[in-house]
C-alpha cells in the first residue's frame, strides 16, 4: 500500500533485525524475473540503511548476480551511497 510503505520502511530500518526480517519477502520478489519500481524501490531504500547486516549484504549480492539490468543498477547505487565502510570480515 502507498501509504503504508513509508511507515513499514522506516520501521525495517530502525528495528536492529529489520534486514531480517524483510530478507525473506525481498527474495521472494527477487526471484521474479521482473520486479515492479516500486518493489525495487522499496528494497532499495531499506538495504541502504541496512546494508552493514548480513542479510542485507546477502541480499546486495543477489542483486548484484540478477538478471535484470534495473536490479542490479539498484544494488549498485546501493553500494555507491555508501557514506561508511562495510566489511564482513
Amino acid at each position: 500500500s502507498p501509504k503504508l510503505g513509508p511507515a513499514i520502511r522506516r520501521s525495517l530500518t530502525v528495528m536492529p533485525n529489520g534486514g531480517e526480517i524483510a530478507s525473506a519477502a525481498f527474495e521472494a520478489w527477487l526471484k521474479n524475473d521482473s520486479i515492479s519500481a516500486a518493489k525495487l524501490d522499496f528494497i532499495s531504500q531499506v538495504l541502504a540503511e541496512k546494508v552493514a547486516a548480513d542479510a542485507a549484504q546477502k541480499l546486495v549480492t543477489s542483486m548484484l548476480e540478477h538478471d535484470s539490468a534495473e536490479v542490479r543498477t539498484a544494488a549498485l547505487s546501493i553500494l555507491a551511497s555508501l557514506t561508511t565502510s562495510v566489511s564482513n570480515d
